[in-house]
């Protein structure tokens, strides 16, 4: 009888243990958990610094400096537009002297920072990886080179301002046009085939009374149906201005203060970031990246860049360039402003909309250019 008695409670006991951890694998199949953190993307934030003229290389995983480069032949070149190819190979680096008259770009393994070639001429580069294609944009050219040995295989004499943007399942490249650039009017977005290597499509934007607006920072929504860019007009002000490519017209125009700054999509294409770091030669700003709805336009917050400074707490940092992880966790934001050492790049969380780290916390440095790379 106690043998089966004992037998009985084993039994009971076996099947509670199991009951219990069917109730426990059910909950965390079923019951609501906490957000999952998404792991920092593995790659490489290459920087470029107009104050101490440097390339630098910052792990996206930790926010650490681990590399640097400087050109330099008896005189010290500063680095201008940077790219980087989508494989992590290569990395392309513009450079100009002092006086703007000798301009260059050098091609880099995009792990190691060491040379692999040398360019004539600085260009705001576009690698194409699966058509083997490096493109250099000039001011008044675009030039074709084949990888991986850099020849150059094409050149045409269209003008292109500022960097391009690439969407290759389009086979296009947009890009920032001015017709009259001795005063500056008559800007343009382009979009550029490069597969038949000629201009496909043209938008000018018109303000309320069908005047022609100015246009400056820009970008493509992921969709390749929005733009969105910061335009003049003497009617209508600044604004931040969403236009419809395929129907040719505005979607909608949010006031804004300085044609100053950069703007940025986010990888979902759900948030808009724009930089403010005041007009040129002023340094009155607010000190706050804004952060735009890209469906309406809606403000949804700012990203306060004061207190950044050890011990100037109403200091701003003067924002400058945006770049976002792939993975949209991360932003990076480029600051400074020439002589006034107040510049470093600093991480964002975009989820939680704040900064959490500055690469160099005692600043010194005016951030020019910011892309991102994968770790090979």
């Amino acid at each position: 009888m106690r043998k089966n008695f004992k037998t009985i409670l084993t039994a009971l006991a076996a099947l509670s243990l199991l009951i219990l951890t069917f109730a426990i694998y059910s909950c965390c199949e079923d019951c609501p958990v906490g957000p999952v953190q998404p792991k920092p993307y593995k790659g490489w934030l290459y920087a470029t610094d107009f104050e101490s003229e440097w390339l630098y290389k910052i792990d996206t995983e930790t926010d650490s400096l681990v590399d640097s480069v400087q050109y330099t032949t008896g005189e010290i070149y500063n680095p201008g537009a940077i790219g980087v190819s989508a494989d992590g190979q290569y990395l392309s680096v513009s450079y100009h002297d002092t006086y703007l008259t000798d301009r260059l770009t050098i091609i880099y393994d995009a792990q190691t920072l060491d040379e692999i070639h040398r360019l004539e001429g600085g260009y705001g580069p576009l690698f194409i990886t699966d058509e083997n294609l490096y493109i250099g944009f000039a001011y008044d050219s675009i030039h074709f080179y084949s990888l991986p040995g850099f020849d150059r295989i094409y050149s045409d004499s269209t003008p292109s301002l500022g960097l391009p943007v690439l969407r290759s399942d389009m086979n296009l490249i947009y890009l920032y046009g001015v017709l009259n650039p001795a005063s500056f009017d008559s800007t343009f977005i382009a979009a550029y085939d490069y597969k038949n290597r000629e201009i496909s499509d043209q938008w000018f934007i018109h303000d309320s009374r069908d005047s022609l607006v100015t246009i400056y920072a820009y970008d493509i929504h992921p969709d390749g149906r929005r733009l969105y860019c910061v335009t003049l007009s003497k009617y209508d002000g600044i604004n931040i201005t969403c236009y419809d490519l395929q129907e040719r017209e505005m979607i909608f125009q949010t006031p804004f203060s300085t044609t100053t700054g950069s703007l940025k999509i986010s990888p979902d294409g759900q948030e808009m970031y724009v930089t403010y770091p005041g007009y040129f030669m002023q340094y009155e700003i607010p000190g706050i990246v804004f952060v735009f709805d890209t469906e309406t336009g809606n403000y949804i917050g700012g990203i306060s860049l004061h207190g950044q400074i050890d011990g100037y707490p109403s200091a701003p940092l003067y924002a400058r360039e945006i770049v976002f992880t792939p993975t949209g966790g991360k932003a990076y934001i480029g600051s400074g402003r020439l002589s006034q050492g107040s510049g470093t790049v600093s991480a964002i969380d975009t989820r939680e909309k704040r900064i959490t780290k500055n690469i160099w916390p005692d600043m010194g440095h005016f951030i020019g250019f910011l892309c991102i790379g994968p770790k090979k």
